[in-house]
């Protein structure tokens, strides 16, 4: 092999060197399971504590979620999908569409990690996908900007009652926290003097009128991924939903 070219290969991205086929390959499996009278095949592409929020209901647990799915979706025929997003080679989102019979019907974003060499679901989110124009797709640069500042204030009180919703959800490491309270004591390491962070949006996914998927990079003395699911609320304020990162 040509020298520079092996060099060139040594620095290519995740995007690049974990392509969409292995990941086309896992959702085609999940929507044959999804048919199968055994959920024990379904559950199986699930962390034991994974997390699916289903059209605004919260599912934990790999048995749990195989039933769920089972009874909503099983009419799944097929996906399309929009990208995937890595933060390195065991940790990736994949973004894209569900399909009832070449229709869509479904917006998802599914975390990827490898655990014991294999690739499972450690989260997923999937809403019914309503969303018909490029024109119903308002800017959220300004609600994330506000999030941003408010992390930075070093108050995480302050932060969740500016930009998260009362009932908002935090999924992380296999630990849900619901509400206010439940997630700012979990955010209580941004209340160190001097802690900053930065949020930069890979690629956003509009579902509903008041709803929008963002993936995208966060930076603090390191960097993640994260997603954040964006609701819209009664006085236009744009504020998270769910909020899960790697």
């Amino acid at each position: 092999m040509n020298f520079t070219i092996f060099i060139s290969l040594l620095f290519l991205s995740p995007a690049i060197l974990f392509g969409q086929d292995q990941f086309n390959v896992e959702n085609k499996k999940w929507i044959s399971a999804l048919k199968n009278e055994d959920k024990g095949e379904l559950s199986s592409i699930y962390f034991d504590k994974a997390a699916l929020f289903l059209d605004y209901q919260l599912i934990q647990e790999k048995n749990n979620i195989a039933e769920e799915l089972k009874r909503n979706l099983s009419q799944i025929t097929s996906f399309h999908s929009k990208g995937i997003i890595p933060l390195d080679s065991n940790h990736i989102f994949q973004m894209g569409y569900y399909l009832e019979n070449e229709i869509t019907k479904y917006a998802f974003v599914t975390a990827w990690t490898k655990k014991n060499g294999a690739f499972l679901k450690e989260f997923e989110t999937i809403f019914s996908n309503t969303i018909t124009s490029d024109k119903q797709n308002p800017n959220l640069d300004k609600a994330r900007e506000k999030w941003i500042t408010l992390a930075n204030t070093n108050q995480p009180e302050k932060l969740l009652k500016g930009s998260y919703t009362k009932d908002a959800y935090y999924f992380h490491r296999e630990t849900l926290s619901q509400g206010h309270k439940e997630i700012s004591e979990r955010y209580n390491y941004m209340s160190r003097p001097g802690y900053r962070i930065t949020l930069t949006a890979d690629e956003i996914i509009w579902v509903q009128p008041n709803l929008a998927m963002e993936v995208g990079e966060y930076k603090t003395n390191g960097s993640g991924k994260y997603v954040l699911i964006w609701q819209k609320q009664k006085n236009k304020e744009w504020k998270a939903l769910l909020d899960f990162n790697f």
